[in-house]
């Protein structure tokens, strides 16, 4: 299951945390937030940023927006040091 993981959404569930005060509590949300969390992820990096070539001004505000909370939101849970962490931790790893 483990392997499976990040198509099921649910790799948030097989790391622990590393130990600030905000990632333990984003650690605790129940788990059909941190699988929304997970798709909003998804479709925050990689279609919204092909916004920002838009021809259309409102859509790259929309695109700027949308980054700027999503980055504010990675380093209020501390979740980019959690990236890495889980990225040494890999199974990828040769």
């Amino acid at each position: 299951m483990r392997q499976y993981s990040y198509i099921y959404l649910t790799k948030m569930a097989y790391f622990q945390c590393i130990p600030t005060p905000a990632a333990w509590y984003f650690h605790q949300l129940p788990e059909w937030f941190q699988k929304l969390s997970v798709v909003a992820t998804y479709l925050i990096e990689i279609p919204i940023p092909f916004l920002f070539f838009s021809p259309v001004r409102s859509q790259r505000i929309f695109a700027f927006y949308s980054q700027v909370s999503f980055y504010h939101v990675h380093t209020l849970s501390d979740f980019l040091r959690t990236v890495i962490y889980m990225l040494k931790k890999s199974d990828w790893q040769h």
